[in-house]
């Protein structure tokens, strides 16, 4: 499946690398931070695995947010028990609660259907909504809460079949996110020129390409060069923020599709335990506004399966027997001279099993040909005894 992107440029960098000396420009910005690395460094494994999969499923230029996923999987284990909630439990994410000088904005949204009998200590924060009987209107109701909690960035997550399941939808739970960060080092636009950007089946493209002159943080590995773009703290306490690109030495997606959290925890060590030093770094200007794409199955490949299974291991909801029929999610990616704005929305899609009654008409029957509202005679009237 291909995505559909405006304008999208996979990212790219050029590096020179020399000795660092503070550049007459860089006195007006804040110093490099101080960053300690833990022996125990973890990453986000879920992360690492879910862009793996991802990477895999879908062609072309790809963006994910594992941060919202994980904000959706942590909304689903609130109402989970059993074996979903162990299913959930395993699963190996990111810290919730990391201090950060990043100010990222955040909203969680519980739509239910007006049917839906909802546990007392989940009805408080549930948002009601006509999933089942006005469907195209739930789904207005929802792009909406989207839209405003993105600023408009993410403007349709849900499409007006997203809610058309042979089973009942019964609840969505979404997360909205929105993140607007600017350089500790910004790029002059005087210095962005038109230059080409190769691609990996060997054409070319010509593209915004931002240069900046500088101290940044560089690394290589056997098979990859990496380098760090800070973002402003502004005095912001917690840890601070920053733009990781990576260089492979080979094709890129085939180095996604074989990432691992070790590798990418080792890129990130050796980052943060890196001097700056004065290089150029050369970087496309690009925006990422793709359509929503289904995270289900990559999640399955991560070993969630239970929570797409037909289950009453949703007691901390509702006491009806549900699954997950879909999770979506739609991201929104701006790089440019200044920083970086970007916002993603994430949805679980939850329904009902519907097991359908059984009328089966083996013995003799009485049928008409009629009409259900008027009094009018009927065409026909008869008993079958012997077909």
């Amino acid at each position: 499946m291909n995505i559909n992107i405006v304008k999208l440029l996979p990212i790219f960098f050029a590096l020179t690398v020399t000795s660092c000396t503070d550049g007459e420009d860089d006195a007006a910005y804040e110093a490099d931070p101080q960053i300690s690395v833990p022996e125990n460094l973890r990453s986000d494994e879920l992360a690492v695995s879910l862009f793996r999969e991802v990477v895999q499923e879908y062609a072309g230029n790809v963006v994910i947010s594992p941060k919202g996923a994980e904000a959706v999987l942590r909304m689903l284990k609130q109402g989970a028990r059993g074996e979903v909630a162990a299913e959930l439990a395993s699963l190996s994410m990111g810290e919730p609660d990391v201090p950060t000088a990043m100010q990222p904005t955040e909203a969680n949204a519980l739509f239910v259907d007006e049917s839906l009998r909802l546990n007392p200590d989940m009805n408080q924060d549930a948002i009601p909504a006509p999933l089942t009987n006005a469907p195209i209107e739930a789904v207005q109701q929802m792009n909406a809460w989207v839209g405003e909690q993105t600023h408009g960035r993410v403007s349709e997550l849900l499409s007006t079949d997203a809610l058309k399941h042979e089973e009942p939808v019964r609840m969505v739970l979404a997360n909205a996110m929105v993140l607007q960060e600017k350089w500790l080092r910004p790029f002059s636009t005087e210095k962005t020129r038109r230059a080409p950007f190769y691609c990996a089946d060997d054409s070319s493209v010509m593209v915004e390409m931002m240069q900046r002159e500088s101290c940044f943080r560089y690394a290589v590995g056997d098979d990859w060069q990496a380098m760090a773009l800070f973002y402003r703290t502004d005095g912001r306490q917690g840890n601070p923020g920053c733009f990781i690109g990576i260089l492979p030495e080979g094709n890129a997606r085939d180095f996604a599709a074989t990432l691992t959290v070790e590798k990418y925890t080792a890129i990130r060590r050796a980052l943060a335990e890196s001097s700056p030093r004065k290089m150029v770094v050369e970087l496309p200007a690009f925006t990422m506004n793709a359509p929503a794409i289904s995270l289900v199955k990559p999640l399955q490949d991560c070993g969630l399966k239970r929570v797409f299974s037909y289950t009453r291991d949703w007691g901390g909801f509702t006491d009806e027997e549900l699954r997950v029929q879909e999770l979506l999610q739609c991201c929104y990616v701006q790089v440019d001279e200044q920083g970086t704005r970007a916002a993603a929305s994430t949805a679980a899609i939850v329904g009902q099993r519907c097991v359908p009654e059984t009328l089966t008409f083996e013995r003799p029957f009485i049928w008409m040909i009629t009409d259900l509202s008027t009094p009018a005679a009927p065409y026909f009237m008869g008993i079958l005894e012997r077909p």
